[in-house]
């Protein structure tokens, strides 16, 4: 066996031991789970966080969407920001600074999957390193859901600081885990920053903006100047990314990476995925701690059997594409999604847990069991290297942007009818299977020999 994992990215070449291999995968295995935990302990505690605080409903789903917006426009500001959060009582600044997470989560999730391919150059090595990889995102999301039920039951700011000590562990494994570039004295993940920042920064804040909107015309409706004013600015920051883009000379989100057809398949299935489980656990745990009174502690053990079938199944991600393919798990992903969509299409609050809310909590587990791994396998398999780091990108994008418009539009159309909430997610679903069905014929259609090199390797 090889002593050495080769690495390479244009100019770059350096050797990366098995055991350095595996300690960087750890630790990207840790930043999963800490981004997917930062999810998950939101949606739980989010009722709780509006009730003490006093503000609108729809306006606490900022608590969620507010870090997608982030991750969709940077680590060592999260601990700072974390320890911030724990003592902020302004509404404002609150989902201010769940925004700044996720503009933190951005530098990291999208490298992820980009190291895991280019660290793990074998087929055999790298499907092993992403059902790691779909492991501690599904381990997280519980660990989110349980932290958010019996932290709230306490006090719920200790959500913004138990993060902060987490993602501290993980900086120190970080300084001694990611290989350096032996010719500059560089950590290798460098080598993957963005390029294009006033883009990223206008993309930023053109989203924030038209979520604003979003959440301001609940409240206020769509004819209020404060709606407009939002749609206005998400206008004019939309206008100067196209400008900044087109005088960029390496685009950041016009790359040419999304001629590739297996990419954009993989990013509205991915996106729609993202966007219905969480729009349903918005659903769930609006009816189960509004509606019902629950407490965030029993609602969090009620949504908890999304997150299992993921953790059971993770191990066997890497199997499973050998066998079946990443465009038929992906369609079978979303298959699970859409079904569990169908099961919250009735308005009426829930009475039987059993009936009601548990077939819909394991069938959206099952939809990430057969769909996590399998995209973030096929979604840059047949981009050439040149683009694969801006495929990786543009990927986590479009599964943040689905997270930040998602479950506000959810809550917006829960202000008129629970039904219409619902009815959206079920929509998304749809044009997720829709895009299933289309990456299996193109799955299917004849490969370039270069395409079907990658597929192999």
């Amino acid at each position: 066996m090889d002593r050495t994992i080769e690495v390479s990215k244009g100019s770059y070449s350096s050797a990366v031991r098995p055991a350095a291999a595996w300690g960087l995968l750890a630790l990207l295995a840790a930043n999963m789970l800490i981004d997917a935990l930062e999810v998950s302990i939101m949606v739980v505690a989010m009722p709780v966080i509006a009730e003490d605080l006093g503000y609108h409903r729809v306006t606490a789903v900022w608590l969620v969407s507010g870090f997608a917006c982030g991750f969709a426009g940077a680590l060592m500001m999260f601990v700072t920001v974390s320890l911030a959060g724990s003592i902020v009582v302004d509404p404002v600044l609150l989902s201010g600074i769940r925004v700044i997470k996720g503009m933190c989560a951005a530098l990291t999730a999208p490298l992820g999957s980009a190291i895991i391919a280019t660290t793990f150059a074998d087929k055999r090595g790298r499907d092993r390193a992403l059902s790691i990889y779909a492991f501690a995102g599904g381990s997280g999301f519980a660990a989110g859901l349980l932290a958010a039920g019996f932290l709230t039951l306490h006090d719920w700011r200790l959500t913004f600081l138990v993060p902060a000590i987490v993602v501290s562990v993980i900086l120190v494994a970080g300084a001694r885990l990611i290989p350096k570039d032996p010719r500059r004295g560089q950590n290798s993940i460098n080598r993957f920053a963005p390029l294009g920042a006033a883009s990223a920064l206008f993309f930023a804040l053109a989203v924030i903006a038209a979520v604003s909107a979003i959440s301001t015309a609940a409240t206020y409706g769509w004819r209020d100047p404060r709606t407009v004013v939002c749609v206005a600015v998400a206008v004019l920051f939309a206008g100067g990314l196209v400008r900044s883009e087109r005088n960029n000379g390496e685009p950041l989100y016009f790359s040419p990476a999304l001629a590739n057809r297996t990419l954009l398949s993989s990013m509205v299935c991915a996106a729609a995925m993202n966007g219905t489980n969480l729009a349903l656990l918005v659903i769930v745990t609006m009816r189960l701690q509004y509606d019902l009174g629950w407490t965030a502690l029993h609602a969090a053990l009620a949504v908890l059997p999304a997150s299992v079938p993921l953790v059971l199944a993770a191990p066997l991600s890497g199997i499973l594409i050998a066998r079946f393919g990443t465009a038929p798990l992906t369609a079978a992903g979303m298959m699970c999604t859409g079904s569990a969509a169908l099961t919250f299409a009735v308005p009426e609050a829930p009475t039987d847990y059993t009936v009601d809310v548990l077939p819909g909590m394991l069938l959206l587990g099952a939809g990430f069991s057969f769909g996590f791994a399998a995209l973030n396998s096929r979604a840059t398999s047949t981009v050439d290297d040149a683009h694969k780091s801006a495929a990786g990108g543009l990927y986590q994008t479009a599964v943040q942007l689905a997270a930040a418009f998602v479950p506000m539009a959810v809550a917006l159309c829960w202000v008129v009818d629970q039904q219409l909430a619902a009815r959206v997610a079920i929509v998304v679903a749809l044009l997720g299977i829709l895009s299933a069905c289309a990456g299996i014929r193109i799955s299917r259609a004849p490969l370039s020999d270069e395409d079907r090199s990658k597929e192999q390797q």
